[in-house]
């Protein structure tokens, strides 16, 4: 990113609750009208997006995934606190009924968190492929 560090952060800020927005920014995607509306209304602990085959539905989890970590979504300032003085840090996990759909939402993000926009929102030496895969992000969010 070539935008000075307090001009991010700023960006950052703004696009709290605008996953559309942060897609388009940070991870140069632009969601489709059925991705844009899963992203903005699927707050339940449980969500479905229904398409067929090549509908995005993986894409869209990913940028979702990538979306809630980074903001921590679902946890208050509080908790966030609470959570930091016991060094628990916030932690996203896909699940899916066979392990190889669970990695290809997997997969995605981590493509996604390559970009150029993106790459700064992993921390240093922050992907670790064994014994599971995951990423930690800057926040200290662990997908």
């Amino acid at each position: 990113m070539t935008a000075s560090l307090d001009s991010v952060e700023q960006r950052l800020r703004s696009l709290r609750g605008d996953p559309v927005g942060f897609c388009r920014e940070f991870l140069d995607i632009d969601p489709h009208p059925g991705q844009q509306r899963w992203l903005t209304q699927a707050n339940k602990s449980e969500n479905a997006f229904i398409s067929g085959n090549r509908g995005g539905k993986s894409t869209a989890a990913a940028m979702r995934l990538i979306y809630r970590a980074l903001y921590k979504i679902g946890w208050s300032p509080a908790v966030n606190d609470a959570m930091r003085r016991k060094h628990n840090g916030y932690r996203s996990v896909n699940v899916a009924i066979t392990a190889d759909q669970a990695r290809l939402v997997w997969s995605k993000a981590y493509g996604m968190l390559l970009g150029d926009r993106a790459s700064w929102i992993v921390k240093p030496d922050g992907v670790k492929m064994t014994p599971f895969p995951c990423i930690e992000l800057l926040t200290g969010a662990t997908i």
